[in-house]
């Protein structure tokens, strides 16, 4: 994936460095590490759902401050990648709702280290990248990075991409209703059938996310 030559987003935050904390806020987190999750719930038969919420929980982490680190040169390519492919993201799904007479509403990306306040409570990066629907954000520690390498056996500059991608791509069903109405209707059903909304989530934001990765080849 070529990308060094490519325009970056200017909707980024840079809140490394900053302190984390809070209370729980309105939303609820959708975050890629809880699809594995389920997925491999779904594929035994068994209910997992309570570890996506040990995953994806935004737990009452006590404020800390940061001193300003410096960024090695990794996490500085990591930065710039996350910003070329938010630009992307926001070339591709801006001319998809134009083209449905919407306007789409781009997304801000946050990237922070440790932990971070959000609309929806206390990010941590244990909980892997993530969108809040609260705040219309994607959140993301660029360790991520060593962990999908390590421990997920996926490395490279575009499955690192790919993720952002997948995270924008909950922002987009946020615009179309599509997040809101499925939140609504786990709520008037049980665990199985919740468990397997939040899996059809999943898989569209993928499905979305490789809408991104087909343009972004050209």
């Amino acid at each position: 994936m070529r990308w060094q030559d490519r325009e970056g987003s200017n909707n980024i935050e840079d809140a490394r460095g900053s302190s984390g904390g809070g209370g729980m806020g309105g939303g609820k987190p959708i975050g890629i590490i809880g699809l594995i999750i389920l997925l491999i719930g779904a594929y035994n038969g068994v209910d997992l759902s309570g570890l996506v919420g040990g995953a994806n929980q935004l737990s009452n982490a006590q404020q800390q401050t940061r001193q300003q680190p410096q960024y090695s040169q990794q996490e500085q390519q990591l930065y710039k990648l996350s910003s070329v492919v938010l630009r992307e993201t926001e070339k591709v799904w801006g001319a998809y709702f134009q083209k449905m007479g919407k306007t789409y509403q781009e997304p801000v990306l946050q990237i922070y280290s440790g932990a971070t306040r959000t609309g929806c409570g206390t990010g941590q990066a244990s909980a892997g990248p993530f969108y809040c629907p609260a705040d219309n954000k994607l959140y993301i520690d660029l360790s991520f990075y060593n962990t999908m390498k390590n421990q997920l056996g996926a490395e490279g500059d575009a499955a690192f991409a790919y993720v952002i991608a997948h995270e924008v791509g909950h922002h987009v069903q946020t615009m179309l209703g599509t997040l809101g109405k499925v939140h609504n209707l786990q709520q008037q059903v049980g665990k199985t059938e919740s468990n397997a909304l939040s899996v059809k989530l999943e898989l569209q934001a993928d499905c979305y996310a490789g809408v991104w990765g087909y343009y972004a080849q050209k």
